[in-house]
């Protein structure tokens, strides 16, 4: 109880199980997008390639069941794929009503150009983190998912990512498509950037789910926790604090000003930076109970992980972040 004793910020910003969850998993998507970078596109647009390939004619309610993404924001990301020409979007046969997706040969020829930085980073993030941190990590965000989803908690046995050996392809391999061996490598593997983007999904839900009565989400209860943590501080130094991009935590404050919660005007104060506001204080104490009810609840999934032999869960999702960072902090050197 000693983490209670202090302000409510600073509480949340240490503890908080989805706010680690989220720091880890922007972080190893930062990674990802970087890698990306030379064929223009995303790692949560490879993602979605990758997957429609994977399961061609899938619709798009079962490929948000399969990435725990809300179907509107599937949606709205599949009709940016639409605009590039990377995807067609058409009526099944036997229901009209049913929308089923598949790649287009511009999609595929681009998923085909992306397949191996996609891979090169599952490669040097599997090797930075060694067989048994990549089996935790995983089987932490396993647990995780399962254990928010159901009463009780159901392990899931983690897929360890291996070179799969070259062998005869019952299909011949055509220019501009995906080999056999590249297709069974997506299949077999687990992809860390996308297994941790289904944890973050689940997680905030279930915390937004407690916090929805007192008219927050989680995201933004973790910004005004930073601002109550750290009053004065600039909007860029809650960059690295909260990793996030500039651009995301310029919206979100903007969101939280016109919301009257924080402010970057205080006559008394010489210094440039952000306040809570009086109703912004009000918000995050009426919002730190319902957060730790939703944390308790996370606690209790870690302890009866960890009795499962999962072993130490966080950590192995916090070390995949770390090893991002000295991965990118050896490509910068």
């Amino acid at each position: 109880m000693a983490e209670f004793s202090r302000r409510p910020g600073e509480v949340v910003l240490k503890t908080c199980t989805c706010l680690t969850v989220r720091q880890a998993s922007r972080a190893v998507s930062q990674f990802y997008d970087e890698m990306l970078t030379p064929v223009e596109i995303s790692s949560g647009q490879f993602t979605l390639l990758a997957q429609i390939k994977l399961k061609e004619s899938s619709t798009i309610s079962a490929l948000a069941q399969r990435l725990l993404i809300e179907r509107t924001t599937l949606t709205r990301n599949v009709r940016l794929l639409q605009e590039r020409g990377l995807v067609e979007v058409v009526g099944a046969t036997s229901d009209k009503r049913q929308r089923m997706m598949n790649l287009t040969a511009q999609g595929e020829l681009l998923l085909v150009r992306a397949f191996p930085s996609w891979d090169e980073a599952q490669t040097q993030l599997s090797d930075a983190l060694g067989k048994t941190g990549w089996n935790g990590a995983i089987k932490a965000m396993e647990v995780l998912i399962a254990g928010v989803a159901q009463p009780e908690l159901v392990t899931t046995v983690a897929r360890v990512p291996h070179r799969t050996r070259p062998g005869r392809s019952a299909v011949p391999d055509l220019p501009g498509r995906l080999t056999q061996l590249q297709l069974q490598r997506l299949r077999s593997q687990l992809c860390m950037c996308t297994s941790l983007r289904r944890c973050v999904r689940t997680i905030s839900k279930f915390y937004d789910d407690s916090l929805r009565p007192l008219g927050v989400k989680i995201s933004q209860l973790h910004i005004i926790a930073a601002v109550g943590a750290s009053p004065g501080t600039r909007i860029t130094d809650f960059v690295e604090m909260l990793t996030l991009d500039q651009t995301t935590l310029t919206r979100m404050f903007q969101r939280l000003s016109e919301l009257g919660l924080v402010t970057q005007h205080r006559p008394e104060s010489q210094k440039r930076g952000v306040w809570l506001t009086t109703s912004g204080e009000q918000a995050l104490k009426e919002a730190f109970s319902g957060w730790k009810a939703a944390q308790a609840a996370m606690d209790a999934i870690l302890t009866e992980a960890n009795e499962a032999h999962v072993g130490e869960a966080m950590s192995a999702i916090l070390n995949a972040a770390s090893s991002v960072s000295r991965l990118q902090e050896s490509m910068e050197g």
